[in-house]
């Protein structure tokens, strides 16, 4: 699905992830630091980004699809912008929905590529077709209402701040 001689940050941690389908949901996926991390929506952001870089994984990213949705300063697409042009996606962006209800994010996925998404949801980490309708965890339907492409740069800006002591 993904070109080899594609390197980008974003093709890494697609890849990586992708090394997670068919582990259960909510199961463990140790890494170095975290040999406890458990496998949802949003830890399999974090366990990808993680394996591609540890310290942007550690420091610049959230276990927290609410946290890693606003973890870059523009995003690429908004439900607003009308509909997706999967042409201008690439591997790696990172897709959020928002509950129907609450107005909070519930569910985050990564694009791997003509049309597909990886994701932790309904029993185990998969592959799918993205789609502009879901149920977060808490079976709240939701809406696709952003997508982000992450960048090392926003990646590193965060870890850097979130590294510094607090004083």
């Amino acid at each position: 699905l993904i070109p080899p001689e594609d390197q980008s940050f974003g093709a890494q941690v697609a890849r990586a992830a992708m090394r997670l389908v068919g582990l259960g949901f909510n199961k463990e996926a140790g890494q170095g630091y975290d040999e406890k991390m458990k496998i949802d929506c949003s830890g399999l952001v974090k366990w990808a980004v993680t394996e591609v870089n540890r310290y942007l994984g550690v420091y610049g990213l959230s276990h927290s699809a609410a946290y890693q949705e606003a973890v870059m300063k523009k995003p690429f697409w908004t439900k607003e912008q009308g509909d997706i042009v999967y042409e201008n996606l690439e591997p790696g962006d990172t897709l959020f929905w928002e509950g129907d209800e609450t107005g909070e994010i519930k569910h985050t996925a990564i694009y791997i590529g003509n049309g597909l998404m990886i994701e932790a949801q309904n029993g185990s980490v998969q592959i799918v077709g993205v789609r502009e309708e879901t149920k977060g965890g808490d079976e709240e339907d939701s809406t696709l209402v952003q997508i982000n492409r992450m960048t090392e740069a926003a990646l590193f800006e965060k870890a850097e701040r979130n590294e510094r002591p607090h004083g």
